[in-house]
C-alpha cells in the first residue's frame, strides 16, 4: 500500500513530539519524587483504651393472672315456723273476755321461715409485688494497646571512618536492644545518656575498680535512685570507651 511521503513525515514528526512529551513527564516526575524524599514523616500511633458500657438484657421474669374457680361448701341452720290449730275442749264460765267472741272477729297468723342467702364477698388475702432492685458492681477491665516505637540511628557516611563516640553508639545501641529492650525505656531518651556517661569516663585513665564509687556518687546526685538500673550500660560505655 503506498503512502503520501507528507503523511509520512508527518507521522514521523507526531511520533518524536510524543516520545518527547513522554520523557518530559518523567523528568518532572522523577524531580517531584527527589524533593519529596528530602522529607519522610513517620507517624507515631498510640493506642488507649476507651471503657465503656452498655445494657444488655439478662432475663427477667413474666407474671401471668387468671381466674380460677373451686367448689366450696358451708353449714347454716335456718328457723321455720309452723302455724298449728288446735281445738280443745273447754267447761268454765264465760268471763267478761269471752263476751268479745260475739263480736266478727278476723285472725291471722302467718307462719315464717328462713332460707339461705348466698353473697359473695371479694376480700385480698395476697400481693404479689414485682419490681427491681438496682445495685452498683465494679468490674476489672484487663487489655493491651499498641503504640508505635521509632527508633532514630545516626548513619555514619560510608566514605568517612567513625571516630569519637559515634563508633560506639551502634555498639551501645546493640547492647541496649539484648538486654533492655523490653524495660519500658528506649534508647535515645533513656539509655544513650548512661552509656555516653560512661564512654565519657573512659578517657581518665583508671579502671573501673578504682573509680566506681565515685562514678556511682556522682550519678546518684543528678539521677537519685536509678544507680541500680544503669549501672551496667554505664560500665558497657566505659568497656568501649577503653
Amino acid at each position: 500500500m503506498a503512502h503520501n511521503r507528507d503523511d509520512v513525515n508527518e507521522r514521523a514528526n507526531i511520533g518524536s513530539t510524543g516520545r518527547g512529551s513522554l520523557n518530559d513527564d518523567l523528568l518532572m516526575k522523577d524531580k517531584a519524587s527527589m524533593r519529596t524524599r528530602d522529607e519522610e514523616v513517620v507517624p507515631v500511633v498510640e493506642e488507649e483504651l476507651a471503657v465503656g458500657k452498655r445494657a444488655v438484657e439478662t432475663g427477667g421474669v413474666r407474671v401471668h393472672k387468671t381466674t380460677s374457680e373451686m367448689p366450696v361448701e358451708e353449714n347454716i341452720n335456718l328457723h321455720e315456723e309452723r302455724v298449728s290449730v288446735e281445738r280443745r275442749p273447754v267447761d268454765r264460765p264465760v268471763t267478761a273476755a269471752d263476751m268479745t267472741a260475739f263480736q266478727d272477729e278476723t285472725i291471722e297468723m302467718r307462719e315464717m321461715s328462713e332460707e339461705a342467702v348466698v353473697e359473695k364477698r371479694a376480700r385480698v388475702v395476697e400481693e404479689v409485688v414485682v419490681g427491681k432492685e438496682a445495685h452498683e458492681r465494679t468490674e476489672h477491665i484487663s487489655d493491651t494497646v499498641r503504640r508505635t516505637d521509632v527508633e532514630v540511628e545516626p548513619l555514619v557516611a560510608s566514605n568517612t571512618t567513625s571516630t569519637g563516640w559515634d563508633s560506639v553508639d551502634s555498639s551501645c545501641r546493640t547492647h541496649f536492644s539484648q538486654n533492655y529492650a523490653s524495660s519500658g525505656w528506649d534508647y535515645d531518651s533513656g539509655y544513650s545518656h548512661a552509656y555516653r556517661y560512661g564512654y565519657d569516663l573512659a578517657g581518665s585513665g583508671r579502671d573501673w575498680s578504682s573509680m566506681e564509687t565515685d562514678v556511682r556518687s556522682n550519678w546518684e546526685t543528678k539521677n537519685k535512685g536509678t544507680w541500680e538500673r544503669f549501672k551496667d550500660a554505664i560500665r558497657y560505655g566505659f568497656d568501649q570507651g577503653r
